[in-house]
């Protein structure tokens, strides 16, 4: 068994080899403020720490609005994260003994609202992303990152192995005075204080092809974002 200093080297090594875009690790007291139920501690009593894991989104459907190409890399990168999520969870218990558990990077969750169309994932990966010191929660409540602006898609595991943490993000990676996804969302669903009005979001962001595909058909707000630049 390796021993747990080893630990953030070997978790980054592994990553990079999944293909992994980025890497952070935090504690679980930088999550004291998460909602209750919603904490690592609620999934995990045991746990110490939270990793977070970033695929970067291919910039070539986004720019050129096909639906079924941003659809397909978006759904891609989700099955992948779980993917690797699994195979890095499974990489703690085999060489640090540490219960761990990966959380779903979309699906399946227990909290939904039906009369306000609202969701809530058993952890909140973007939530998680900041803790970890990957970046910062823009106004449209997507993570910002200092390489790859918002055009991520996130995974986390949680375990009871202590990890060195990283520092936190503390650049102004959305700036006060923008409101460029504010004001150009067509659904009007974006608050400006990091939240977002998930039910207009979801029913203008998904739509239906002839032969039933479910697609994506907006992303407007990862579009404008100027960090992506």
């Amino acid at each position: 068994m390796l021993p747990a200093s080893k630990a953030r080297a070997r978790l980054a090594q592994v990553a990079k080899g999944l293909g992994i875009d980025l890497i952070g690790v935090a504690p679980v007291e930088r999550f004291a403020a998460a909602p209750q139920g919603h904490k690592p501690a609620d999934i995990m009593p045991a746990a110490r720490s939270v990793v977070v894991l970033a695929r970067r989104c291919l910039a070539g459907p986004m720019v050129n609005n096909h639906w079924t190409s941003y659809t397909a890399v978006h759904e891609g990168n989700i099955g992948r994260l779980d993917g690797d999520a699994y195979y890095l969870a499974r990489f703690i218990e085999d060489q640090f003994a540490a219960d761990t558990i990966p959380v779903p990077a979309m699906t399946p969750y227990f909290r939904w609202d039906e009369e306000k169309g609202y969701a809530a994932g058993d952890l909140s990966h973007k939530h998680a992303a900041v803790a970890a010191g990957l970046g910062v929660m823009g106004k449209n409540s997507l993570l910002i990152t200092p390489r790859y602006g918002n055009k991520v898609n996130l995974v986390s595991v949680i375990t009871a192995l202590p990890v060195e943490p990283d520092p936190l993000v503390s650049d102004e990676l959305c700036p006060a005075g923008c409101r460029l996804c504010v004001e150009s969302c067509p659904a009007k669903a974006i608050n400006g204080d990091r939240t977002v009005n998930q039910d207009a979001c979801r029913r203008h962001c998904w739509t239906k092809l002839p032969r039933g595909f479910a697609v994506l058909q907006c992303w407007q707000c990862r579009q404008v974002c100027p960090a992506n630049r």
